[in-house]
């Protein structure tokens, strides 16, 4: 619930959100910055994958655009060291 308040797709009824020094959320003051101004990533846990796309291609599709070929596969090569997935990055949500 609290990554939610941060990210802004739940809104508490009362309290501060404070990220950075950037005011979030205030209750008092009557801040609510939308989703899209936060900055914040969040990554759901449950159907975050796209089934259709391989391992590497769910991975590229979340980094900046405008990188080239060589940037995404090394960038998705890192990340899928980063969770002990090398070597995967070929195989579908529905094979892992």
């Amino acid at each position: 619930m609290i990554l939610r308040c941060i990210a802004g797709l739940e809104t508490p009824t009362q309290g501060r959100i404070v990220l950075n020094g950037r005011v979030l959320f205030d209750a008092e003051q009557k801040i609510d910055l939308p989703s899209r101004d936060r900055h914040v990533g969040y990554l759901f846990q449950n159907y975050a994958l796209f089934p259709h796309l391989t391992v590497a291609e769910n991975i590229a599709f979340g980094l900046p655009r405008g990188l080239s070929s060589n940037e995404i596969q090394q960038q998705v090569r890192a990340h899928l060291l980063a969770v002990q997935l090398p070597g995967y990055e070929k195989r579908y949500p529905g094979e892992l």
